[in-house]
């Protein structure tokens, strides 16, 4: 019997991977060369700190599905359909790069850009070792005793990789931030924790989108005053571990987890579950149309600050075109996988 699927889950992977094609539109148009002096600027500052969830909602999802799988020998088989779909998307990126534009790709070259995980690749680098160590990591979380010491779990890993983002900010090194890097982890832990304990989380919906809000504005007022006139300034405290990331992040997976979608109708669960099972191939191949799209809208309007409200065009034209891709590539993948299974079976028998 084929197991239900989580609507809220696949809710949440579908406007990850959608915020993930809005971070790029903000690496790709200029923003980060322009000085964040007008009120179009502070906007799309507080944009991009709405959109800097993508990553971490996929991450807190992944400890949200994934925290009970044990330590066995056909849990590791599991990365094949992640790993196959990450070569077939990179295959069509490399063709993209062959035909349109001024590279030439050698059999070679093919091989070596799919083992060096280029383009959008380096998620699937990340989560190759993060799924490697979900059987440690649940074996760590659900031997704990108790929600307090779960909760202390998850403390803990944001005192690790997100509280000196915050501590630090202010000019000086005050707590270690050597552990900064290890900021999956922590998102997969308070996905566990989520999913085990969001019945009992008594956080109004209405309050929980009321504070979220307010921390999306407050950690991108934030953002605008680091900036400080200048160029908007990466630093730890707006990248994926940050605290101007995580807290708004944590609010919203929190929410959209907790939401009844029981009155869905059904043609919005149909669109959103297929979105659901194909978007690691949209966030891959999204590359193709980036590449294709921004030298348009950046030769057409010279001042950055202009192509903002194109966000509305730009964004929903790459999704789209991205999504036809991956449907494609979903079905080649469909095929080859029942082939060989088929083949198999016949000479198993």
């Amino acid at each position: 019997m084929e197991k239900k699927r989580n609507f809220n889950a696949d809710l949440i992977r579908s406007l990850a991977v959608y915020l993930v094609l809005s971070v790029h539109f903000f690496l790709k148009n200029g923003f980060y060369s322009e000085p964040v002096v007008s009120k179009r600027m502070y906007l799309a500052v507080i944009l991009r700190t709405m959109f800097m969830a993508c990553v971490p909602l996929f991450l807190m999802l992944t400890g949200f599905l994934m925290n009970k799988k044990k330590l066995c020998a056909r849990y590791f088989l599991g990365i094949k359909k992640t790993y196959i779909i990450y070569v077939m998307s990179t295959i069509a990126i490399l063709i993209y790069i062959n035909y349109f534009t001024n590279t030439k790709v050698t059999f070679l070259s093919a091989i070596g850009n799919i083992l060096s995980f280029k383009q959008y690749s380096w998620y699937i680098e990340m989560y190759i070792g993060l799924f490697l160590l979900i059987p440690f990591l649940n074996l760590i979380y659900n031997n704990l005793v108790g929600k307090k010491q779960k909760l202390a779990l998850v403390l803990t890993m944001i005192g690790l990789t997100t509280l000196p983002s915050l501590v630090n900010a202010f000019g000086k090194l005050i707590i270690p931030n050597w552990w900064v890097e290890f900021y999956p982890v922590t998102y997969y832990f308070i996905g566990a924790y989520i999913s085990e304990f969001k019945n009992e989380i008594k956080l109004k919906l209405s309050l929980n989108a009321l504070l979220y809000g307010v921390t999306l504005l407050l950690c991108g007022a934030f953002c605008i005053l680091k900036s400080n006139e200048g160029i908007f300034k990466q630093d730890v405290w707006n990248n994926w571990a940050g605290f101007t990331t995580l807290v708004p992040t944590a609010l919203l997976f929190l929410f959209l987890a907790r939401i009844n979608t029981d009155k869905t109708p059904r043609f919005i669960k149909f669109a959103v579950t297929k979105i659901a099972e194909v978007s690691l191939s949209v966030y891959l191949v999204s590359y193709i149309f980036d590449n294709y799209a921004y030298p348009f809208l950046n030769s057409a309007l010279g001042y950055m600050p202009d192509r903002l409200i194109y966000y509305f065009a730009v964004v929903p034209f790459v999704f789209a075109a991205s999504l036809g891709l991956a449907l494609v590539i979903d079905l080649i993948y469909k095929g080859l996988d029942s082939l060989f299974s088929l083949t198999f079976k016949k000479k198993k028998v």
